[in-house]
């Protein structure tokens, strides 16, 4: 059965209105590149060869940068969509605000929310089996320490 990891994790930024909070955060066991990504979909019986997934996921990341570099936003099927997004400083007029004020260009994600496969955080939330690193043994700790005056209550 999957479930989703968590550890404890303090915010120690000053400056942040979360300062000295106590928040979970994902624990990830492991990472698989393309390989071990398309050994995972061959055990699950597919039709195709280890050979072929790993040449469609190589072609399908190429074309991915290719079309969203063209601003045109890629849907894969009930996964989500991808898109290009500009960040930049606001200009104080419509003739200062130009495209040499881009500074950062990103790849952005949105996950499908259709009726019939949402992947909307409030969805995942009621699927995800979550627990703490702490509930898997007793041997294991997320390494979480409280300073004496910082812990927090129950």
């Amino acid at each position: 059965m999957s479930k989703l990891i968590t550890r404890r994790w303090k915010n120690n930024t000053s400056n942040s209105t979360a300062y000295g909070k106590i928040f979970q955060r994902v624990v990830i066991s492991e990472t698989l590149d393309t390989n071990d990504f398309a050994d995972h979909i061959v055990k699950h019986g597919s039709l195709f060869s280890r050979g072929t997934i790993l040449g469609v996921l190589a072609d399908m990341c190429d074309c991915l940068v290719e079309l969203t570099l063209d601003s045109k936003a890629v849907r894969l099927g009930d996964l989500g969509l991808f898109k290009m997004a500009v960040h930049a400083e606001g200009a104080e007029t419509p003739e200062k605000a130009t495209p040499d004020q881009v500074e950062r260009v990103e790849l952005q994600f949105l996950p499908n929310q259709s009726k019939n496969y949402n992947l909307s955080s409030t969805t995942l939330r009621k699927m995800a089996k979550i627990q703490g690193v702490d509930q898997l043994a007793t041997d294991i700790t997320d390494g979480f320490v409280p300073e004496d005056d910082d812990e927090p209550q129950p």
